[in-house]
């Protein structure tokens, strides 16, 4: 009995300390582990790593379009009934057909298509590192923030208490008659706005808080404790050198300059509309067996060119759209020169 007593002893304080050590368990979290966590858990880096995928995968697509295609075609039906009375013999009927096609030219349509989305799949990698630089600084930002709201709230909370005792030792002065009504007025609203301040500051802690927890996609109710602090360092870069870096390195600026060259590849993609296209066939049909035989079968090999030699003017006004449009992405990358 004695030691049953003891298991059930040793077991009910080993369940209150693991449920001391959970309640009081807090994440640590230093500046790298937290830009860490953004980098792997931030949606936005997972979709721009999709948009990624889908453009390799278009990209393949488009140069797949300039091989050989291959299709099979089979029919099989059935006939019977009457005419005129008669009855019909029943029949079956079977035909089968493959055919293989090369598109010879396009008027250079393939080749632009593929430069383009080249060009897609560039901009969708620098796209993917653009949104990691943009997670990092959000996420140093807000662990800043964090930082420099917790330090607010104690300078907050020091001028509380400062005008605490400032208030009573005012209000000693005035029982006394040291000092008139108006300053014990005044010592009260200056407490009453300093209070007003820190609930404040500890508002916006409690924002900056869940901002960094949703950055780095974290618990909002899980503790947490940030274990760096603010630290000076000198930057001595001259302004010249810091904008030729970023003239160099920006993702965004980029990504504009490729918006401009795929604006210039898509004028000469309207005009490919003016040259003619040619493409080679091959097929071969056969009927009622499942393979060709020698007495059952016939081939036809060709090549067919089609040329769009008037189309009221639809070529035209796509040439003067995708010029419109060059224009645009011009413009929109000098905009972007003049922000950086």
């Amino acid at each position: 009995m004695k030691k049953k007593f003891c298991k059930i002893l040793s077991l009910c304080f080993f369940m209150l300390v693991v449920v001391q050590v959970q309640a009081g368990y807090c994440k640590s979290l230093s500046i790298n582990e937290a830009v860490n966590m953004a980098l792997q858990n931030n949606l936005d880096i997972k979709i721009a790593g999709k948009k990624e995928v889908q453009a390799q995968a278009e990209l393949a697509g488009i140069k797949a379009q300039r091989g050989v295609t291959v299709s099979l075609k089979s029919d099989f039906s059935v006939a019977g009934g009457k005419t005129d009375g008669i009855k019909k013999e029943f029949e079956r009927d079977n035909s089968n057909s493959i055919s293989v096609t090369y598109p010879v030219y396009s008027g250079g349509k393939d080749s632009l298509n593929i430069a383009i989305q080249q060009q897609i799949v560039q901009q969708s990698q620098l796209n993917t590192l653009r949104t990691a630089e943009n997670i990092k600084y959000d996420t140093l930002k807000a662990y800043y923030d964090v930082l420099e709201a917790k330090k607010t709230i104690a300078v907050d909370d020091e001028s509380v208490n400062n005008y605490e005792k400032h208030l009573i030792n005012v209000k000693q002065l005035y029982s006394a008659g040291s000092v008139p009504k108006s300053d014990l007025l005044r010592s009260e609203v200056e407490l009453s706005n300093a209070r007003q301040t820190l609930i404040t500051a500890k508002n916006t802690y409690d924002v900056d808080v869940i901002t960094l927890k949703n950055i780095i996609k974290m618990d909002r109710n899980e503790p947490l404790e940030l274990t760096e602090d603010f630290k000076y360092e000198g930057f001595n870069k001259p302004l010249a050198n810091c904008l030729s870096f970023a003239l160099d390195h920006r993702k965004d600026l980029e990504e504009s300059k490729i918006d401009y060259i795929v604006a210039q590849k898509n004028i000469e993609l309207a005009k490919a509309d003016y040259k003619p296209t040619v493409t080679a066939s091959l097929s071969s049909g056969w009927n009622n067996q499942p393979l060709p035989g020698g007495n059952d079968h016939d081939y036809t090999a060709g090549v067919s060119a089609s040329w769009n030699v008037f189309d009221n003017g639809v070529t035209k006004a796509n040439i003067n759209a995708a010029e419109a449009e060059m224009e645009q992405a011009q413009l929109t990358l000098q905009q972007k020169n003049d922000d950086i």
